[in-house]
């Protein structure tokens, strides 16, 4: 497994036929804390959505948690970058749009005012780190994992992914996910 250099932390990839498979972890900001759990995951799913359909982003996997977003792209070499701006670009404008819908709502009133984001919150609305956990990365993608002994900790993970609204193993179980996932 090789390792691909990025301005802020690492990135692994991995090595696939058409491009580079990379896999990462996006933190959320803090932003999250002016929405409800559903509806940031929601927005995050949007964004990802736009980025497939307007960016050619290709996304062979992906888990929306609570705190953060894995995500395994299958990408040419030397487009991450440009690829995340544009994502986050993406998100920024959900949450732009956000606003200007709970202005309309509430115009003038202090609700409106406390669930404005602050600027500095727009900046970077994720911290970007390695996807280190092989095995996470080979679920979300829909590949098995197989051992001959009994891994608790798999066993958990196996579990909590496949009964997770926000991950694509619903995709590899035949169903329908809420961000668009491109096959192998």
């Amino acid at each position: 497994m090789s390792k691909y250099n990025t301005k802020e932390k690492e990135t692994t990839v991995l090595p696939g036929n058409h491009g580079d498979t990379v896999a990462l972890l996006l933190n959320i900001g803090e932003w999250k804390n002016n929405f409800s759990e559903y509806h940031y995951k929601l927005l995050i799913a949007r964004a990802l959505n736009e980025c497939v359909h307007n960016e050619r982003m290709n996304i062979a996997g992906y888990l929306i948690t609570k705190r953060r977003v894995c995500l395994v792209l299958r990408i040419e070499p030397g487009r991450l970058d440009k690829m995340l701006e544009a994502f986050y670009g993406r998100v920024r404008k959900e949450l732009r749009v956000h606003e200007e819908r709970m202005n309309l709502l509430y115009p003038g009133n202090r609700a409106s005012k406390a669930n404005m984001i602050p600027e500095e919150l727009y900046v970077n609305p994720f911290k970007k780190y390695p996807l280190l956990n092989d095995y996470l990365v080979k679920l979300i993608t829909g590949q098995k994992v197989e051992l001959p002994y009994y891994n608790p900790h798999l066993a958990r993970l196996k579990d909590h992914i496949h009964h997770y609204n926000f991950c694509s193993a619903i995709d590899h179980a035949g169903a329908t996910g809420p961000v668009i996932v491109k096959f192998k």
